[in-house]
């Protein structure tokens, strides 16, 4: 039988402070840890940080609002979070940090992306074209020239006027 605080969704908020005051935090399963900073964590409303006290002349307030969001006014979200992450992957240039494993895969998708653009397959298409069109017209071509394709059409209108 597991301890009763290894399922944090079964345990009231109380036996999770309990557990926390019992225990060393080094000592929590990874599913606990998680749940506890869940239920610490600020709601996202707090994490946005306050404006500043407004004034009464409008002119102030307008210079009062931080560039970024005037910048992010006519931006979509995309394009915002491309932003975002250019300018986290610059910080992280600038500071000689090592990239991500999620960084590199992505750059080398990136990179097989822009070879598949250049990549042209048109001949390869056509072949694909020439392969399934090409025995169809040579038959239809013998068809006719050998009289085939008459004999066909004149057999088919002497039984419909047959019948």
């Amino acid at each position: 039988m597991a301890p009763c605080w290894l399922n944090p969704a079964a345990n009231p908020p109380s036996l999770l402070r309990a557990a926390r005051q019992e225990t060393p935090e080094a000592t929590w399963p990874p599913a606990l840890r998680a749940a506890v900073a869940a239920a610490q964590a600020p709601p996202p409303s707090q994490l946005v940080a306050p404006s500043p006290p407004s004034s009464s002349s409008s002119s102030s307030s307008a210079a009062a609002s931080p560039p970024a969001a005037a910048a992010d006014a006519g931006l979509t979200i995309a394009e915002k979070l491309e932003r975002r992450y250019a300018e986290a992957a610059a910080e992280a240039a600038a500071a000689g940090r090592e990239r991500t494993d999620v960084q590199r895969r992505i750059e080398r998708r990136a990179a097989y992306m822009e070879e598949a653009d250049a990549r042209d397959d048109t001949p390869f298409f056509l072949g694909v074209a020439a392969a399934f069109f090409l025995p169809a017209a040579v038959i239809l071509g013998w068809a006719q020239a050998t009289g085939y394709l008459q004999e066909i059409y004149t057999g088919s209108l002497s039984a419909a006027s047959g019948m």
